[in-house]
């Protein structure tokens, strides 16, 4: 009775005893993730920065005039590779025209006003329709207009946003139609030509080490 005696501690042994603790390790754990966010934020370099260790250049088939020198063809015997973007590069090899995970779009995401944006803009500006009807403008490194007037493959290496971007995919298949195969990987096949309307002999299922060879070449 009366006051707990000296030197005895007390300690709530309850169903909620450990919960406290947990709820301490959870914000400690968002508090970091939060401070490990601001600082990649932060270390992204400016524009100037940018400028001088990854500038952007007009593609050699968009170049004119003295700009353009010695006249290349695209898609001519030999081998040639054009960086776009990412993991989006327009391969050239022995005639044929290749192009891997292209993304023309502002963000890596399902929607255009929220998601990881791309660091380098330097295309021309393009609306696009937005939910709600809002045309947004955005750049990109080239867009599919601007892409040379043949391109006989696209490669898509996995299903991220990154990798795979509905709206370029979209208008890839708006431009070139029947005349683009896709090689995909397994169990895509279905989602290009539901949500497309891609013709089954234009899609290519692929796994790991498969190769299949570019109908009407000799490229694999």
């Amino acid at each position: 009775m009366g006051a707990p005696q000296a030197g005895i501690q007390q300690h709530d042994s309850g169903p909620h005893q450990g919960q406290g603790r947990e709820q301490v390790k959870f914000a400690g754990k968002v508090h970091k993730a939060f401070v490990i966010f601001i600082l990649f934020i932060r270390s992204i370099p400016g524009t100037p920065e940018l400028d001088k260790k990854l500038p952007m250049k007009t593609p050699y088939w968009l170049l004119k005039g003295k700009k353009k020198g010695k006249k290349k063809k695209v898609g001519a015997e030999g081998c040639r590779a054009t960086w776009i973007g990412h993991a989006c590069v327009l391969a050239e090899v022995d005639g044929c025209t290749v192009l891997t995970d292209p993304v023309f779009s502002k963000r890596s995401s399902f929607v255009q006003w929220a998601g990881p944006k791309r660091y380098r803009p330097p295309g021309r500006q393009i609306p696009q329709l937005q939910p709600l009807f809002l045309i947004i403008f955005f750049l990109t490194a080239c867009d599919v207009e601007q892409l040379p007037p043949k391109v006989d493959a696209v490669v898509i290496s996995h299903t991220h946003y990154d990798h795979l971007d509905y709206n370029s995919v979209k208008q890839l298949n708006k431009r070139y139609g029947k005349k683009l195969h896709w090689f995909v990987p397994m169990d895509m096949g279905s989602w290009l030509c539901d949500n497309f309307g891609m013709g089954k002999q234009n899609v290519h299922e692929l796994t790991w080490w498969q190769e299949k060879e570019l109908p009407g070449s000799k490229v694999k």
